[in-house]
């Protein structure tokens, strides 16, 4: 009897222990994650910038350790370096996979014995074109939009979203 009251004790204080999550959703799918505890920095609507670790997290406001509230409807961009993903799609990719394919092809040309493997203009194109693409897919902005189909919630424990 007594294991059963531990049991549930156990359980108990874990569900109130559970972390709120403020999430960005985009088309259903979760763009950025901060939970309380967590280093915070943001742009308002109103060109200011805002940043400190979040103390706590409610419905419509959060309060961070420079005791500022801060609605989520005045939030205009949120940082997020280090939530980045680095998928070869997109413009970048197709020039930096085209760059590099028209190289590959060349190559592969003259070991058939169609062409001359001999370095020329054409591969100072390619390679400018790749690193172009290169350029693109790697350089990111520091900051996200929170614009029009972006969502911010705050999440606990019973959400679906919640980690």
């Amino acid at each position: 009897m007594r294991f059963l009251f531990v049991i549930l004790f156990l359980s108990f204080a874990h569900l109130l222990s559970a972390q709120k999550h403020l999430i960005f959703l985009k088309h259903e799918t979760v763009i950025a994650r901060f939970v309380e505890g967590e280093y915070f920095k943001c742009v308002l609507k109103n060109k200011k910038k805002k940043q400190g670790y979040i103390l706590e997290l409610t419905e419509f406001s959060m309060i961070t350790t420079a005791y500022d509230t801060i609605p989520f409807l005045s939030i205009a961009k949120v940082e997020t370096k280090k939530i980045r993903s680095h998928r070869v799609g997109g413009v970048g990719g197709f020039m930096l996979i085209g760059g590099l394919g028209y190289i590959a092809l060349d190559q592969l040309n003259s070991l058939i014995g169609s062409t001359k493997g001999e370095f020329n203009s054409s591969y100072i194109t390619a390679l400018s074109v790749s690193a172009a693409g290169a350029a693109l897919l790697f350089i990111k902005p520091k900051y996200t939009k929170v614009k029009r189909g972006v969502v911010m919630r705050t999440v606990d424990y019973r959400s679906l979203y919640y980690r």
